[in-house]
């Protein structure tokens, strides 16, 4: 299992997105380079955003839409494909399916980590 999330590097205290396996941590996904945010709350938001800029549309089985209060149907969802970023596949109907609708529907929230094989 892997066990992503941000942590704090010990050399120099700074934050990085990260993912630990068999106890190795090593810098993951949108830090990569290693970044060094100020903080934990830095880091998360920059791995969120990562994973905004990586969403794609996939075809899905007709169901409503997941934009809050809207009851339209939808076939077409929107985020990310790979267990390794944050954003969940969301069926959206024509008019919700943009990032902006899909960042209302998984919000940005501090304390983020994942869990996948």
């Amino acid at each position: 299992m892997n066990y992503d999330q941000a942590r704090q590097r010990e050399t120099d205290g700074k934050w990085d997105w990260t993912t630990m396996n068999d106890g190795r941590i090593r810098a993951a996904a949108s830090c990569i380079a290693k970044c060094g945010h100020e903080t934990q709350e830095d880091a998360e938001r920059h791995f969120y955003d990562h994973s905004l800029e990586q969403v794609k549309e996939a075809g899905v089985s007709w169901t409503s839409c997941e934009y809050s209060g809207c009851e339209s149907p939808a076939n077409r969802a929107l985020g990310n494909h790979g267990l390794w970023l944050a954003l969940p596949l969301a069926p959206l109907c024509d008019v919700h399916r943009t990032k902006e609708h899909l960042t209302e529907v998984y919000p940005f929230e501090p304390g983020m980590s994942l869990i996948h094989s």
